[in-house]
C-alpha cells in the first residue's frame, strides 16, 4: 500500500548580532535583527547571520548557542581569491606578537549575542573598530566540542575545521554551520558582516510510527448472537534500541570555511565500516522510552526525545570500495525489544513460533497483567546519497501486522511530499 507523508518544516534558525543599540528577539517580528549593546558608534564591527537550510540538532528559530568568528584583514587592493593561501587571523583576540590566541566566541544570553575580543581598546567594550582594510570573515558552530578540530591559528592560509565521525557514541556528532563573507569593506553593509549559514553535514534521524491497534473480543454479543470487538490504541514501551549502519565510507572530513564542499578521508581497512548506536537501554541515559500513539503525521523523533541525532559525513549510497572491483551500499538496522501496553493498563503478549519455512513469528495476542518483551531486527537500505544539508528519517512503523522499516528523505531540509512503500 502506497502512501503519503509530509514531512514540516522546522522553523527557521535566524541569528544576528548588529552593532547598534539592541532590541529583544521577539517571536511576533518577521526576521528581526537581535543586536548587542555598545557604545553608540557606527565604527564596530557587528555580525548578522541566517541559516538558508534547517537544523539537524539546532531547531530553534535562533540559535541559542555560541559560535566562533575568525576575521582576515588585508590590503585594500586585493582580494581573498588572492589571499587565500598566505592569509593570516589578524583581526580577533591578537596578542603582542601579532598572532591569534583563539576564535572569537560569540555568545547567546537572555535574547542577546554579545562578543569581546581580547584585542579591544579599553574604551571599545570589547569590540572592534573597523580599518580601511579589506576583510574576509568565518563563522562555525559548534564552538567546541571534542570530534572538531580547528586548523591552527597560526597556519598561514584558509581556515578549516577537521571532523571525526565517532562510529559508536552520538555525543560526539555535531551539526556542523559554517557561514562566510569576503572582500569586505567597512561600509557595505552598513559595518555588519552577514552571513548565509549553511549545513556542511547530513541529519539521520531514527523516528517511530506508532499505528498499533488491539482489536479483541468484549465477550458481548449483538442480538444476532454475532461477537462484539472493541479495538484501543496501543503503547510501544522500548525498553532496548540499537541502531547500526554498514557501509560508512568515510571516518574524517576537513571542512573548508570559504567552501560549499568537504574534503573526506576513506576509512581504513576495507574502506567502509558499520556504525552501532544504544540509544536507549540499560547503559543509555533513558533505559526505556513509552511511544503514544502517533497523530497524523507527527511521528515521534526518537533521536531528538533521547538526544541521539546523527550527523554523517556526506556520501554516495552505493561506492567503489577502495583496490577492489566490489560495491559497497549504506543500509541501516534497527534491533529493537518493547512492551505493547494496555492504554487501560496491563499489558499484550503472545508466544514466538516458527513458521514451516523457519521464519519466525508471534501468534495471536492476548491481555497479560506482566509486561512481555517483543523483539525485532529490521534493515533497510539506502537509495539515495548522504548529502550536506539534507535529512534522512529511519522510519520504524509499528500496527498490529508487522514491523516495518522505511528511509525517508526530505532534500535541503525543507517540507515536501515524502512517498514510501510499507514492506
Amino acid at each position: 500500500m502506497r502512501r503519503f507523508y509530509n514531512i514540516c518544516a522546522f522553523a527557521a534558525l535566524v541569528i544576528a548580532v548588529v552593532a547598534c543599540t539592541k532590541e529583544p528577539i521577539s517571536d511576533g517580528v518577521k526576521n528581526p535583527d537581535v543586536e548587542i549593546n555598545i557604545p553608540h558608534s557606527s565604527d564596530y564591527i557587528g555580525f548578522t547571520t541566517e541559516t538558508i537550510t534547517r537544523g539537524i540538532l539546532v531547531e530553534e528559530r535562533y540559535m541559542p548557542y555560541s559560535f566562533g568568528v575568525l576575521g582576515y584583514k588585508y590590503d585594500y587592493g586585493y582580494s581573498w581569491t588572492g589571499q587565500r593561501a598566505v592569509a593570516k587571523l589578524n583581526v580577533f583576540n591578537i596578542d603582542a606578537d601579532n598572532k591569534a590566541t583563539s576564535a572569537l566566541k560569540v555568545d547567546y544570553s537572555d535574547g542577546y549575542y554579545t562578543y569581546e575580543a581580547t584585542n579591544a581598546g579599553s574604551e571599545d567594550s570589547g569590540l572592534i573598530r573597523w580599518g580601511s582594510e579589506r576583510y574576509s570573515f568565518f563563522a562555525y558552530y559548534p564552538y567546541s566540542i571534542g570530534s572538531i578540530v580547528l586548523s591552527a591559528l597560526t597556519m598561514d592560509g584558509a581556515p578549516y575545521l577537521t571532523y571525526t565521525f565517532s562510529k559508536d557514541d552520538t555525543s560526539l556528532m555535531a551539526d556542523i554551520i559554517t557561514g562566510k563573507r569576503i572582500d569586505l569593506l567597512a561600509g557595505d553593509y552598513n559595518n555588519t558582516v552577514p552571513f548565509d549559514m549553511i549545513h556542511r553535514l547530513a541529519g539521520v534521524d531514527v523516528t517511530i510510527c506508532n499505528a498499533y491497534e488491539y482489536t479483541y473480543d468484549t465477550g458481548n454479543t449483538n442480538n444476532d448472537g454475532t461477537k462484539i470487538y472493541a479495538s484501543e490504541a496501543i503503547e510501544i514501551d522500548i525498553q532496548d534500541l540499537v541502531v547500526e549502519f554498514d557501509g560508512v565510507q568515510y571516518d574524517t572530513a576537513k571542512i573548508y570555511l570559504d567552501r560549499d564542499d568537504i574534503l573526506a578521508s576513506d576509512c581504513t581497512m576495507d574502506n567502509y565500516y558499520t556504525a552501532s548506536y544504544h540509544m536507549i537501554g540499560d547503559d543509555c541515559k533513558y533505559k526505556s522510552y513509552l511511544v503514544k500513539p502517533t497523530v497524523g503525521v507527527n511521528n515521534t523523533n526518537i533521536s531528538k526525545e533521547t538526544e541521539n541525532s546523527l550527523a554523517f559525513i556526506p556520501q554516495a549510497e552505493e561506492f567503489k570500495m577502495l583496490n577492489s572491483s566490489d560495491t559497497k551500499t549504506l543500509s541501516v538496522t534497527a534491533n529493537v525489544k518493547y512492551h505493547k501496553k494496555r492504554p487501560g493498563g496491563g499489558y499484550l503478549m503472545a508466544d514466538l513460533k516458527t513458521d514451516e519455512n523457519g521464519k519466525s513469528y508471534y501468534d495471536d495476542e492476548r491481555s497479560s497483567d506482566t509486561p512481555f518483551v517483543y523483539e525485532t531486527s529490521k534493515t533497510a537500505t539506502f537509495t539515495q546519497s548522504l548529502k550536506n544539508a539534507s535529512r534522512y528519517f529511519v522510519l520504524l512503523t509499528f500496527t498490529s501486522e508487522a514491523v516495518s522499516i522505511n528511509i525517508l528523505t526530505a532534500a535541503e531540509w525543507d517540507e515536501e511530499e515524502i512517498e514510501y512503500e510499507f514492506e
